[in-house]
């Protein structure tokens, strides 16, 4: 009877250490992400993709931003050994402006069940325009005055002075 406890034992530590090194772990192809600069109001959105490079399926159980202007979504169903899923992550710029750094908490029943990863960037003003080239600017209209000062000389009272300004409109400037 107590050969058998000890068998039962052994089998049990057996089972048990084998269930401990078969873990699933993810990697991350990268864990930071710049927007650069985008215009304020922008929703900004980035997948960071992930891979399952353990032995046993990995669930992502929740992914938990820093604040409530980054929004999350993530791969709902486990991550099976040697396939990818995906992170998403959706900074509203809205009311922002200026520099941010945003932390996202992974977690996971993988190896490292705690990862965090991270969204930069500056917010600029509404109006930017991240689409035009150089060249575009430099072929956007432009408004060119010959002069910008005129001398009416000493005026009487009463008297009405007027000047003529030509303004022109160019387009292509070259530097």
């Amino acid at each position: 009877m107590r050969k058998n406890i000890y068998i039962i034992a052994l089998l049990t530590l057996l089972l048990v250490s084998f269930g401990a090194s078969a873990q699933g772990e993810l990697t991350f192809e990268k864990e930071t992400h710049d927007f650069g600069t985008i215009a304020e109001g922008t929703l900004a959105s980035y997948e960071f993709k992930v891979k399952n490079v353990g032995d046993q399926p990995v669930v992502i159980s929740n992914v938990q931003p820093s604040c409530g202007c980054t929004t999350p979504d993530w791969t709902k169903t486990p991550i099976l050994p040697g396939k990818t899923g995906v992170i998403k992550a959706v900074y509203n710029s809205a009311s922002r402006p200026g520099p941010f750094y945003k932390s996202i908490l992974v977690v996971s029943n993988g190896k490292t069940p705690n990862t965090t990863i991270y969204i930069k960037g500056e917010v600029g003003p509404k109006d930017l325009k991240n689409g035009y080239t150089q060249e575009q600017k430099l072929m956007s209209p432009r408004l060119a005055v010959g002069s910008t000062i005129h001398s009416f000389g000493k005026l009487e009272k009463g008297q009405k002075a007027t000047a003529k300004f030509i303004i022109k409109i160019q387009v292509g400037r070259t530097l």
